[in-house]
Parts: structure tokens; C-alpha cells; sequence
């Protein structure tokens, strides 16, 4: 990922603050993972930015934040991410994030979306530990 965002000159910043272990497909999160980081990383393309990445450890979940300095979405685009083919991207199929919110839903998660056009984007994933 790291070569994707020097390719769009975004800087990654990685926050680490987790000590839970949680059984779940690692295959699937990461894909969650490189479908948001991906996307974060294109609503920065025109003028670059940063991607904060932060994984924190809660009593009861852990929550993995990713936000970006990019473009942002209205409120009508946020209703509509997650739905199949739905894309805020010309080349996007909405697919990607149709896997994120399936795969979070299944482990009992929840993902939660801030945004404001030209302000950028906040996804925050909050899975259970149990």
C-alpha cells in the first residue's frame, strides 16, 4: 500500500494502540482494509494528503479508524455507500465496499462514516471482541 500512496503523494500514518486478539478470516479484513486504504488513497489523488490509520483497543471492541484529507462526500453519497454498485468514483463498481460492510456486519460490527465535502472522509470500524 505503501507504494500506492507515494504513487498519489499521500503520506500513511499508522497508530497502533491493541492488545485484543479477535478469531476471525484474516483474508477478509485485510481485503476491508485495502478496499478502504484504496479508496482513502483515491479521494486524495489530485492534490495528495495523508491517511491516518488507527487501531485502538476497547473493553469490549477494537475500532480501526481510517481517515483521509481527500475530497469528503455529501450526505446523499454516505446514504448510499455499501449499496451494490453504488460508487462516488467514475471507474468504481461500489463492490469493495459492499464487501467491507458485509464483512464487519458478520462479525457483529459496525461501521460508522464522517465526511464533508472537500473536509474528507472518517471510517470507523467497530468490531466486538467477543
Amino acid at each position: 500500500m505503501q507504494a500506492y500512496a507515494n504513487l498519489h503523494q499521500v503520506d500513511l500514518e499508522f497508530q497502533f494502540d491493541n492488545e485484543h486478539e479477535r478469531d476471525f478470516d484474516q483474508q477478509q479484513i485485510q481485503q476491508c482494509l485495502i478496499n478502504l486504504y484504496k479508496n482513502g488513497i483515491e479521494a486524495m489523488k489530485e492534490k495528495g494528503g495523508i491517511l491516518q490509520i488507527h487501531v485502538l483497543g476497547l473493553t469490549d471492541r477494537i475500532e480501526i479508524t481510517i481517515k483521509d484529507s481527500g475530497v469528503g462526500m455529501t450526505h446523499v453519497e454516505m446514504a448510499s455507500i455499501g449499496k451494490p454498485y453504488y460508487s462516488t468514483k467514475k471507474e468504481g463498481t461500489g463492490l469493495g465496499m459492499v464487501m467491507v460492510y458485509s464483512t464487519i456486519d458478520k462479525l457483529g460490527g459496525q461501521i460508522i462514516v464522517e465526511s464533508d465535502k472537500d473536509s474528507g472522509t472518517t471510517f470507523t470500524l467497530a468490531i466486538p471482541v467477543q
